[in-house]
């Protein structure tokens, strides 16, 4: 069923108009600014034109400077310096970072990630590696903030921890050395929204802040495209701080001279010149994700720290191996998952499924899917024996975390925010907890048909030009905090008739006063036969330029569509 539209106000309409009159913005933009808060120039300029001046004081994170201060006298002292990273995107780059910007000053680092099997977070494997790299530091990062024993065994062996990290930190801090983590504190709160590559890059900064002129410029800006992969892929969001680092980390993206990355670039066919916020979350981060998922996360660090071409290749093959069989074993967890729901209507507000044939590896990317297609809260469970573990994915008007807690006597374990969190569960209180989350999903009125499309303006499609294309790429880098602008057309004339493309998608096109513009609705093939050529259709959609293979043209990318103004 198509879903309702959300249109802007009469205060949001009157705001754009003045910003589209007084200052040339064409009308769909001036939309997107008013509801993005950039009425004011001042704010207006920051937001188009981050720059790396303009970010703030590292010194205010909680511990920072007691930890620059340990990490500069490991320098001094030519001790070694054992980086423990996660095996996730975020931690896989801000053990890279670490290791590329503290080479730069002359640091002997040991970089490190856990295997999944040796499990999330600083454990005995990183406990024990080390010890043997004798180091006289440890630098976690994205992880730590919980690691108690684990810490205080490295201290009483006369190791040092210093902790890189933005999780939740319990009522006390660990006895580790340092604790940087914005989430506690209250001169933190500024960089709350830091992912942990973040974290670190303003480590890096307040070591740069107290001995001016050590640290190269060039290699911390370098090292930025590492804080762009790892900040995009944990979905922090895309404003403030993140905003100036996720900008500067693009450019040296979209040209970097790290051969692991050139690499990795190279088998996601990312050839273009601009690297995007949305080619690193559909082409770059998954394929380093899929290595820990899948494989061993430690074959992605190598990636992200050669500068060898053979090795580089080696790697990326390796990586490219793993997120192949990532993708397979989505594919067959979706198909299984629709196979359950078949038959099932009206679905319930909320989605519980599990089974025990699905990887845990590629639950949460499942629910994503599903969550997406069904415009409800998901919740995919893999079980092994008598132990499920489940991922679950919601829109923001349904926070999972207060969902979760609600069924804590059913879980062993649970974690998260709003729109994604992890659980486990044991076999026997499935089918009691997939009742609770239904009827908790019912009581909210979370129906896909009661949750609209929020839309940033109606446009024409005409309005949808080239120089309306070009202001909203100022917009960018869109994530999380700063979506991209999502508009609806009315009445749009089909020019042919639909076709299917890469088997899934569904290729369209829009006729108007001029020529014909392009548009594709993916992972929507399967309505290929609902419209015609000639029909007029309500369409929800993102507008971009389509860059393949060096072009520039306008395209749609088509959310959702129905025949005539059905509204």
């Amino acid at each position: 069923m198509a879903r309702d539209w959300r249109i802007p106000g009469e205060t949001t309409r009157k705001a754009a108009e003045r910003l589209a009159t007084r200052h040339g913005v064409p009308r769909p933009v001036a939309y997107a600014m008013v509801r993005r808060g950039l009425e004011d120039e001042t704010e207006r300029d920051a937001f188009l034109n981050p720059r790396l001046r303009s970010l703030g004081d590292p010194m205010v994170l909680p511990q920072v400077g007691r930890g620059a201060e340990r990490v500069w006298r490991a320098i001094d002292r030519e001790e070694p310096i054992f980086l423990h990273g996660d095996y996730d995107v975020d931690g896989l780059t801000g053990t890279a970072f670490l290791a590329r910007t503290l080479g730069a000053l002359g640091a002997a680092t040991v970089p490190f990630v856990p295997s999944r099997e040796e499990g999330y977070g600083l454990g005995p494997a990183g406990v024990a590696a080390a010890r043997e790299a004798g180091a006289g530091v440890c630098i976690t990062v994205d992880c730590g903030t919980t690691a108690f024993e684990e810490i205080r065994e490295l201290q009483e062996g006369g190791i040092d921890v210093v902790v890189l990290d933005h999780h939740e930190p319990a009522a006390e801090l660990p006895p580790a050395t340092a604790v940087v983590n914005p989430r506690w504190g209250e001169t933190g709160q500024a960089y709350a929204t830091l992912a942990a590559v973040g974290v670190a890059a303003k480590f890096l900064h307040a070591m740069a802040s107290l001995r001016p002129g050590a640290l190269p410029p060039e290699a911390y800006r370098e090292a930025l495209q590492l804080v762009a992969l790892g900040t995009i892929a944990d979905v922090v969001p895309l404003v403030g701080e993140n905003r100036i680092l996720v900008s500067y980390g693009l450019k040296r993206l979209s040209r970097s001279r790290w051969t692991g990355i050139q690499a990795l670039k190279a088998v996601a066919r990312l050839t273009r010149d601009r690297v995007s916020a949305t080619d690193v979350a559909f082409f770059l981060a998954p394929r380093i994700n899929a290595v820990g998922r899948m494989g061993n996360a430690r074959d992605a660090l190598a990636l992200l720290l050669t500068d060898d071409p053979v090795e580089a290749y080696r790697r990326a093959d390796q990586v490219e191996a793993a997120n192949r069989e990532r993708r397979e074993a989505d594919r067959l967890v979706v198909a299984e998952a629709l196979e359950q729901l078949r038959g099932r209507e009206p679905l319930p507000a909320i989605l519980v499924l599990w089974s025990e044939r699905w990887p845990a590896g590629v639950v949460g990317i499942a629910a994503s899917r599903l969550q997406e297609r069904f415009h409800r809260p998901v919740c995919v469970i893999a079980l092994e024996g008598d132990d499920g573990r489940g991922s679950a994915r919601s829109a923001e008007a349904f926070p999972l975390p207060r969902a979760l807690e609600a069924c804590e006597d059913l879980l062993e374990a649970h974690g998260g925010h709003a729109r994604a969190a992890g659980f486990s569960i044991r076999r026997q209180h499935l089918e009691t907890f997939r009742d609770r989350m239904e009827s908790l999903g019912a009581a909210s009125e979370l129906a896909a048909e009661a949750t609209p499309w929020d839309l940033d303006a109606t446009v024409s499609l005409e309005e949808i030009d080239a120089p309306c294309l070009d202001w909203l790429e100022r917009l960018e880098p869109y994530g999380s905090g700063n979506p991209e602008p999502l508009f609806g057309g009315e009445v749009f004339l089909l020019a042919e008739a639909p076709s299917v493309v890469g088997r899934r998608h569904l290729r369209l096109s829009f006729r108007g006063a001029g020529a014909p513009v392009r548009a594709i609705a993916f992972n929507q093939g399967e309505r290929v036969k609902e419209f015609g050529r000639g029909q007029r259709v309500d369409a929800v959609f993102h507008a971009g330029f389509d860059t393949w293979r060096g072009g520039r043209t306008p395209q749609l990318i088509v959310r959702d569509l129905r025949l005539g103004a059905s509204r």
